[in-house]
């Protein structure tokens, strides 16, 4: 007799407790790594950095002229040789380009180094205990960042983001073995919907808190020990109220847990003897489609999170508050767009009137058509006297944000259940070197701050973008592999077989469970 099915959304389901912590660890992860795009424009010294620039390349001066803004915006002239234009907010610290590209980038790095074994450990200890280890370090480098960028050099500044890093690298793979263990594959497009509100709402509030507190009397450094209080919080939550699985859990009712163990199976059988099927992983076109749209999407979420904030101040020349909720409002698009967008593709999936994997084809695809379209034309149409233009482009790039979260994310966490853990931190590998080139490009680039520098960039990454899309449009899917399926079939019988249970029940379906096994 088929068990009953406990709506995901009710009062007592635990797995939408377990996903609304999720969105709660999102906002907070990005929030401290994020608040730095706001902060910075506030901490820096933008004249003193322009006179230094202009100083350093006397001999472009002829080649790259110094962007010239109409008297309407507000921007401040330098009285010195250069004449270069500058919106300062009144910081103290001098960091060049170069180095903001390096502070910006030094906790990628750190996540570079962790993420591979984090992988490996969260298909085979508890992913649950490495979300509290990483939530606690990126806690311990955020409180220790304002002391270190105002009585260090930027040097150890970009090693304290580094460590960071390490901390954020352990994040993604422990996160996504979690949801694994938690959620049936039907349900997944709705959960990675809500749980990855996380991002919009960081920079829904947390940029024009970030925005306020930089033009208040506690100025930028408030913003991190905020966001440290944040996670100190969601530590002791998560540590007192989730486990690694349902079957573990002792908040759970009876009805949910046996309707789990029935949905989502054994996907991590006998963790310790795992073997991980690599020749297939990096073979499987489908993966390889997943991990180059991660490297693009990374690429665009840093430009997004970290460097709009920038754009809008050298661009616009907006006042720190203005800059704060301008910079705020396509992540509020992006809410309602994904949630909408998600709703209707369970909806489709639901009626049959839609595979996952045209699902999953259909919104990568949107999704890059759109970033592509809008972040070119917002290298040219941007006017500092009409801000509101560039504000609705960045709005429509935050609309194709929104429904390319049912696209290659979804298709990761169908692939191969069983290694979840390990294919993320594969294409967060990846992801993150993008995260890596980004702000390297930008720094490169870079020199003056003119729209023509940052057209060039935008041009550049939406290049990227394009052709990662039409490669997961060509190869893309959205269903566990065979060679998936036949290692979680072995490894889980081998299991209960060394444990002296027995297989009640076998299932040979067209979904993603393939095997139901019910314990004496």
């Amino acid at each position: 007799m088929a068990e009953k099915p406990f709506p995901f959304f009710h009062p007592l389901s635990r797995r939408f407790h377990f996903v609304l912590l999720l969105m709660l660890l999102i906002f907070c992860m990005t929030w401290m790594r994020g608040n730095l795009a706001m902060t910075m424009t506030c901490m820096v010294n933008t004249t003193a950095v322009s006179m230094q620039t202009a100083s350093l390349m006397e001999n472009l001066q002829n080649q790259s002229k110094p962007y010239q803004a109409p008297t309407q915006c507000n921007a401040q002239i330098d009285d010195g040789d250069s004449g270069a234009v500058v919106n300062d907010y009144g910081g103290s610290i001098i960091w060049n380009s170069k180095a903001q590209g390096l502070i910006f980038s030094g906790n990628f790095y750190g996540s570079l180094i962790t993420i591979l074994p984090a992988g490996y450990f969260a298909d085979r200890t508890s992913p649950s205990n490495m979300m509290q280890i990483s939530m606690l370090v990126c806690v311990i480098c955020t409180v220790i960042f304002p002391y270190m960028a105002m009585y260090t050099s930027y040097q150890l500044v970009v090693i304290s983001r580094f460590l960071m890093g390490l901390g954020e690298g352990i994040m993604t793979p422990a996160m996504n073995a979690m949801i694994t263990n938690w959620l049936p594959n039907h349900e997944k497009a709705t959960a990675a919907a809500i749980f990855t509100s996380g991002y919009q709402l960081s920079g829904v509030i947390g940029i024009p808190i970030a925005a306020a507190f930089c033009a208040s009397a506690w100025k930028w450094p408030a913003v991190f020990y905020c966001a440290s209080l944040l996670g100190v919080l969601w530590i002791v939550i998560w540590r007192f109220t989730v486990t690694n699985s349902p079957r573990k859990s002792s908040l759970i009712t009876a009805q949910e847990k046996a309707y789990l163990e029935k949905a989502v199976g054994s996907y991590r059988p006998q963790k310790k003897n795992l073997q991980t099927p690599w020749r297939h992983i990096f073979t499987s076109l489908p993966f390889i489609s997943c991990v180059l749209c991660g490297f693009s999407g990374m690429m665009v979420m840093v430009i997004m999170q970290l460097y709009i904030p920038t754009f809008f101040k050298e661009i616009l020349f907006l006042k720190v508050v203005d800059n704060g909720f301008y910079s705020a409002a396509p992540y509020i698009v992006q809410f309602f767009i994904k949630l909408l967008w998600s709703l209707l593709m369970d909806k489709l999936k639901e009626k049959r009137l839609l595979s996952q994997t045209a699902s999953c084809k259909i919104s990568q695809a949107l999704s890059a058509s759109i970033i592509v379209i809008f972040l070119v034309l917002l290298g040219y149409l941007p006017d500092c006297k009409n801000p509101l233009i560039a504000v609705l482009l960045v709005c429509s790039m935050g609309a194709g944000f929104g429904v390319g979260i049912n696209g290659f994310y979804v298709s990761l966490l169908t692939l191969a259940p069983a290694y979840t853990g390990i294919l993320s931190s594969i294409q967060m590998v990846v992801g993150f070197s993008g995260m890596i080139v980004t702000p390297l490009l930008v720094s490169f680039l870079r020199v003056y701050g003119t729209l023509e520098e940052w057209r060039l960039i935008f041009f550049i990454i939406a290049s990227c973008k394009l052709v990662a899309g039409i490669i997961f449009v060509i190869f893309g899917q959205a269903e566990v592999q065979s060679w998936a399926k036949f290692d979680s079939i072995n490894e889980t019988s081998h299991h209960n077989l060394s444990n002296g249970k027995e297989s009640l029940n076998k299932e040979n379906s067209t979904n993603e469970q393939t095997v139901v096994l019910i314990q004496k």
